[in-house]
């Protein structure tokens, strides 16, 4: 099975036409009639001639390209024979003469990566168009004929050069530029079948994702993966479908619950509950459905996305055998929010129904990881749902036991009784549980999702993995600025190299970023805080929109924790047009204050309250003076 080494879809020759233009291919054939038209090619200059320039593209293909191809003087190319160039080929003339294309890339360092062409296959018979076609007109009739041999597809590969007959579930379509290939599964595995009627036109369009077929056709070997070329598809139903499906998913089911895990933290969660999730994130994995993970731009959103992810690709690489495939089966998309809003929701809905239209994917899994305290914000979960999406929820704390099947099929919280104020630590139980495998390389997670007063059982972990107090905090602190910038990317590499790979050059580096914009925000916005006491207790204020620089990093998050450590106050209320952030170093019931707001000053609906560890205060702007009264006045009151 070809798939993009960019990008993960199928492609073929390991590259697909969006990325056709960021690699390049060392030609291995022996025949000009072997090259693929509009690749680019890396030669050898081998002579230059008024008219172009000779490019040998290996020891025994050499191809022209022409002064006229070029985006400049032949004379100022400063080529000599001998050096290496890369060219496109553009066409293959009779008697094997080839016409190359310029490349604006001419050197290897700027293009994405390379590729082996070992030559089309020219020897064999090539089929004609009607023999390639689809046998059935109806791929809807039931059709229980066939001159093949019934075989599960783990038997496949001693079948090689045989006609065989199979039956199992379409777990994927892919079209590619030539066949369309059917990705069909039973009890025993996962086989690629390819169908082909005319260069990219999909073939049998009424199959989708989820049907039950029969496949005639013969294997072959692919790669060095076994393939079927199909010479029918046809669609079961009734009795017999109902069986093969109920044989696959008794299968899947079985196979897809975890191994015994061991907890991070006992009795923090509900392990029946997360066992569920990870059985239903194992499901998807090996069912082809794609994994959407949808969390905060914040450094406890991102370590806890990435702790999931961390947990499926390891599975995923086992069971597809290539890195490419990734992409393809988990995405992690951050948002700006604590949780899933209409406009993050609408997004979501709308890739995924563009997904199923135009490359026939699958409904996703949905993981959803939010801290948001008000249920509102997840109003655009019960969007997804309508379309089929199922929802896993991990935090969830706006929403109340009895309303969770409104939002999610799933929903991982922490016992009452635990005190929990990170994503992170419930994101790390729900990881083991996948992939208990992965434990020793996540232990030490929790305790760099906090800020400050991280709880002693997760130093401990982490000190026992071998991180010590300097490196958590600086890669929290590395985190921060990854969070920061770019907020809608998920950053995967570099943040799985901070937490995963230990790259320390890139960890000091953003975190000496991290110190000295602290140093300086704080140094410029110490001065202008206003300060009172409470019962011993001080509490300062600061007007966000007049001390502060916006949309510059520290976010005003982030300032405002390294402000209430630095200058030692009981509470700090920062406040800006439309927002009012709350840090208390936990000493402030922020649910109480949220109920005391919308008493107090939450006329006609305008309020709305955000957050676990902090408090953030929505509203608009004609109500500033009014919320930040009451915010003073219920603080004051619980102290």
């Amino acid at each position: 099975m070809d798939t993009c080494v960019i990008c993960g879809i199928s492609a073929e020759g390991g590259i697909c036409l969006t990325h056709a233009e960021d690699v390049f291919f060392e030609f291995g054939g022996n025949s000009s009639e072997q090259l693929t038209l509009g690749r680019y090619y890396q030669g050898t200059v081998e002579g230059i001639a008024d008219f172009g320039v000779f490019i040998k593209l290996n020891g025994k293909v050499t191809g022209l390209l022409h002064r006229n191809e070029l985006k400049q003087r032949l004379e100022s190319l400063g080529w000599e024979v001998g050096d290496v160039v890369y060219v496109k080929v553009k066409a293959i003339q009779d008697k094997g003469k080839i016409d190359l294309g310029w490349s604006i890339r001419q050197d290897e360092n700027e293009f994405r990566g390379m590729l082996l062409d070992e030559g089309k296959d020219i020897g064999s018979k090539k089929k004609s168009e009607e023999e390639r076609a689809p046998k059935t007109p109806d791929p809807r009739v039931e059709n229980e004929r066939g001159s093949g041999t019934g075989v599960p597809i783990s038997m496949l590969e001693k079948e090689v050069g045989k006609n065989v007959r199979m039956e199992g579930k379409v777990s994927d379509i892919r079209q590619t530029t030539g066949p369309t290939l059917f990705e069909i599964q039973d009890e025993s595995g996962k086989v690629i079948c390819s169908a082909f009627e005319s260069a990219g036109k999909r073939v049998y369009p009424d199959i989708k994702v989820g049907d039950i077929v029969q496949v005639e056709g013969k294997v072959e070997l692919r790669r060095g993966s076994i393939q079927v070329e199909s010479d029918s598809i046809v669609i079961l139903s009734g009795e017999k479908s109902d069986a093969i499906l109920e044989k696959i998913s008794q299968v899947i089911y079985k196979k897809a619950r975890p191994d015994k895990f061991e907890s991070i933290v006992e009795g923090l969660v509900d392990y029946a509950i997360v066992e569920k999730a990870a059985t239903e994130i194992r499901m998807a994995i090996l069912e082809s459905i794609p994994i959407i993970i949808r969390h905060p731009a914040t450094v406890d959103g991102h370590i806890a996305g990435a702790t999931i992810e961390h947990s499926i690709i390891r599975i995923v690489e086992q069971e597809y055998g290539q890195i490419q495939a990734i992409h393809r089966h988990v995405d992690r998309r951050p948002y700006q929010s604590n949780g899933q809003e209409m406009n993050a929701a609408i997004l979501d809905t709308s890739r995924m129904l563009e997904s199923q239209l135009r490359y026939s994917d699958p409904v996703p899994l949905y993981v959803f990881i939010s801290a948001s305290e008000d249920s509102e914000e997840y109003e655009g979960m019960k969007l997804i749902g309508i379309y089929g999406a199922n929802r896993i929820i991990i935090g969830g704390g706006g929403i109340e036991d009895e309303e969770k099947e409104d939002y999610a099929e799933i929903l991982v919280k922490a016992r009452e009784d635990e005190k929990i104020k990170t994503l992170t630590a419930l994101s790390v139980e729900v990881a083991v549980a996948v992939d208990p495998e992965r434990r020793d390389e996540i232990v030490h997670l929790p305790a760099i999702s906090y800020w400050e007063n991280a709880p002693e059982i997760y130093i401990e972990l982490a000190n026992g993995a071998g991180y010590d107090s300097d490196m958590i905090k600086g890669i929290h602190k590395a985190i921060a600025v990854e969070a920061f910038y770019q907020r809608n990317s998920s950053k995967r590499e570099m943040i799985s190299d901070m937490l995963f790979g230990e790259n320390t050059e890139l960890i000091e580096q953003c975190s000496s970023y991290f110190t000295g914009s602290m140093e300086k925000s704080m140094l410029a916005t110490s001065p202008h805080l206003d300060r009172l006491v409470v019962n011993e207790k001080e509490i300062a204020t600061i007007d966000l929109d007049k001390f502060t620089h916006r949309y510059q990093f520290p976010p005003t998050e982030l300032l405002l924790l390294g402000l209430i450590e630095k200058e030692q106050v009981a509470v700090l209320i920062g406040s800006d047009t439309t927002n009012i952030y709350v840090e208390s170093r936990g000493i402030i019931d922020l649910k109480e204050l949220g109920k005391d707001i919308k008493s107090m000053a939450g006329k006609n609906g305008s309020i709305n309250i955000r957050g676990i560890s902090r408090g953030e205060i929505s509203f608009v702007p004609g109500d500033r003076e009014e919320v930040l009264e009451a915010v003073v006045e219920s603080i004051v009151k619980q102290l």
